[in-house]
């Protein structure tokens, strides 16, 4: 499990695995995404979302924090929302969690 120092605010970076068929140049070619950050263990404790981002350039590199700063202890399970150009999903990933130490 990776531990982010509490001082630092998360950033998330994420990769898109194309359809089945589609070349991998196909994932550049997203319209829209969401983040979902949940304590984990608890998915009722929703600590940040980024509600659904339009985008014009394809996917971002990375997404920075918004939320709230995450107290030490925290483990947060978080998970990505993707929309293609056409604007159809959203397709969701498997979560992904981080410690706070």
């Amino acid at each position: 499990l990776p531990i982010l120092d509490s001082e630092t605010l998360p950033i998330f970076r994420f990769r898109l695995k194309p359809a089945v068929g589609a070349p991998p140049s196909a994932m550049k070619d997203i319209s829209a995404y969401r983040i979902v950050a949940q304590q984990a263990y608890n998915e009722s404790i929703v600590l940040w979302d980024s509600e659904k981002m339009v985008v014009k350039d394809g996917m971002p590199d990375s997404i920075p924090w918004k939320g709230d700063k995450l107290k030490v202890g925290t483990i947060v399970q978080w998970r990505a929302h993707v929309w293609d150009k056409k604007g159809f999903g959203p397709s969701i990933s498997d979560y992904s969690k981080f410690g706070v130490g």
